[in-house]
C-alpha cells in the first residue's frame, strides 16, 4: 500500500505530496488466489481447451440475442464438446474472441481499432542488494511520458519492476528503449530477468 505520493511537474521542477491510498496488486498471486477460491466453490478448470463458437438463440439485436453456452475443442485430443452456461464471460484479452462472434447488429461485436491500443514493455529484474545502498531509486509512475506512461516500482528487497507504455504507432521512443534507458541509469538493477514481456496492449 502507498498512502502518499509525490506528484511532480512535467519538467520535474517541483512536486507536491498528496494522500494517494494506492494499493498495488501482484497479478500472478491474485490469479492463483482467485482460481483456488473458484475451485473451492465448485468451479472446474478445463486447461488445453479452446472455445470455437458461441451457442446463441433469440434475435440478433443487443438485448435480444441470448448466449446459452459455447463449443470447445480439446487441443490435445481434438475432441469437441458443448458446454451450457447461464453466464458466459469473454476473458480472452483485447482480441475478444467471444464478443466478436456476436451478431454485428448488437453494436458490440466489432474488433478494437489500432487507435485504442498501446505498445508496452515490462521487466522484473533482480535487485543487487550490495549496490542499491549507493543507488537511490524511488518508486514512481510518470503519466503522459512519450504519449503514455513509465514506472519503476520496488516489489520487495530482491525484485524491482520497470515498465513503460506508449500510444500505438506513436512517433516516440519505444517502451523497450525507455525501459532499457532507465535500467542503464541504475547499476543496482541487474541483467537477471525474473519475468516480463511486452507488445500490443
Amino acid at each position: 500500500a502507498y498512502p502518499q505520493m509525490d506528484v511532480w511537474a512535467p519538467d520535474l521542477s517541483c512536486k507536491k505530496k498528496i494522500h494517494f491510498r494506492y494499493i498495488t496488486t501482484d497479478r500472478r498471486a491474485l490469479g492463483k488466489l482467485l482460481a483456488k477460491q473458484a475451485m473451492d466453490a465448485g468451479a472446474t478448470f478445463k486447461f488445453n481447451h479452446k472455445v470455437t463458437d458461441l451457442i446463441k438463440s433469440g434475435g440478433s439485436a443487443l438485448g435480444e440475442v441470448v448466449v446459452e453456452g459455447f463449443k470447445v475443442i480439446d487441443i490435445t485430443t481434438k475432441e469437441e464438446s458443448i458446454i451450457k452456461a447461464d453466464v458466459t464471460i469473454d476473458d480472452t484479452g483485447f482480441k475478444a474472441h467471444l464478443r466478436t462472434q456476436l451478431p454485428k447488429e448488437t453494436g458490440v461485436a466489432e474488433p478494437f481499432s489500432d487507435e485504442e491500443f498501446a505498445m508496452v514493455h515490462r521487466t522484473v529484474r533482480r535487485w543487487d542488494s550490495e549496490k542499491k545502498a549507493d543507488d537511490s531509486i524511488n518508486d514512481y509512475y510518470r503519466y503522459a511520458y512519450h504519449t503514455g506512461y513509465h514506472w519503476i516500482q520496488r516489489l520487495n528487497e530482491d525484485e524491482i519492476d520497470i515498465g513503460a507504455g506508449v500510444k500505438y504507432n506513436a512517433d516516440v521512443p519505444s517502451p523497450k528503449e525507455t525501459v532499457e534507458s532507465a535500467i542503464a541509469e541504475h547499476p543496482s538493477i541487474t541483467e537477471e530477468v525474473i519475468r516480463g514481456g511486452g507488445g500490443k496492449c
